[in-house]
């Protein structure tokens, strides 16, 4: 059982399980009173300029495809810095939580806007606005089915190059830009960038240099709300230049390399300002990490 979430709140779950909310044959509802475990993991892409992403979470809602919506409510509120989540590495919300089995349609995350915030690269703390989260959390419209007696487990990705967004009048808004994988379907994709390119490219002292992933298909693009990559995965300027990146449907990508990271914001179109290398495609598998060195 979760130790940041408190039980399900039993009175709907009672009335679920007496109303029989059940599909007879195959799919569409819960699965005749039976559960199943769901767990739920947070984890991170990187930020530049940025310290500390914390947002601060409350309750997990899970919404049956028939059915009122199922809320998990933590026992304590849990503030998580996502920036101590990259990589790989996830911190969970909602540990083997048994819940009714059946169809879900989506999940939203609910937040406590009071205690989110950014610390910038200079260590000042500013809020951290995220419009939606007052009214009606973060939902993601991500259908998935539980099965009886199945443990289900979920990581979500917070993409920061993607969400976090500074105003002209020096405002932090937090525009969330979520994917939800299955942990057990989930692939990874990993290598390292040769020091000739870092040495060709790479020439000016604020230039960040990053993998981007996109799904087949898509041109090469920057982050402008168009095409925009499916993740993308800074590099460290620490001469051993490697990459990693998680979290991502089995299928077949386009990788591509880039030293003009810093001049791509999400609001806008910077496809002029960056050059991309190393065009090429890759496929990966479930449960498997792939290697691409460029």
């Amino acid at each position: 059982m979760n130790p940041h979430a408190s039980n399900l709140n039993r009175t709907l779950l009672a009335g679920m399980l007496t109303a029989g909310l059940a599909a007879c044959g195959g799919g569409g509802g819960s699965d005749s009173g039976a559960t199943g475990s769901f767990s739920l993991s947070i984890t991170d892409a990187p930020v530049d300029d940025a310290q500390e992403v914390v947002v601060t979470f409350t309750a997990v809602t899970l919404k049956p495809a028939d059915g009122d919506a199922i809320t998990i409510t933590l026992d304590t509120p849990q503030s998580i810095n996502l920036l101590d989540y990259q990589n790989g590495a996830s911190v969970t919300l909602v540990d083997d939580e048994a819940v009714t089995a059946g169809d879900y349609a989506w999940i939203r995350l609910t937040l406590d806007q009071n205690n989110t915030y950014i610390v910038d690269s200079l260590g000042r703390e500013h809020d951290l606005t995220i419009p939606s989260s007052a009214q009606t959390g973060l939902k993601l419209n991500n259908s998935f089915t539980l099965a009886a007696d199945e443990t289900l487990a979920y990581t979500i990705d917070f993409d920061l190059r993607k969400s976090v967004h500074l105003t002209g009048t020096g405002e932090y808004i937090m525009r969330p830009t979520l994917r939800m994988v299955k942990d057990a379907e989930a692939a990874s994709l990993g290598g390292s960038v040769d020091s000739s390119l870092i040495a060709t490219h790479c020439v000016d002292a604020e230039d960040i240099p990053a993998v981007y992933v996109f799904e087949s298909g898509d041109p090469v693009d920057d982050m402008d709300g168009g095409n925009d990559p499916v993740a993308t995965a800074t590099i460290p300027m620490d001469g051993v230049y490697e990459y990693k990146v998680t979290l991502l449907e089995p299928g077949t990508y386009t990788l591509a390399f880039t030293c003009d990271a810093d001049q791509d914001g999400p609001d806008t179109d910077d496809d002029a300002a960056m050059t991309f290398v190393g065009e090429t495609d890759v496929t990966l598998t479930a449960g498997a990490t792939t290697t691409h060195n460029f």
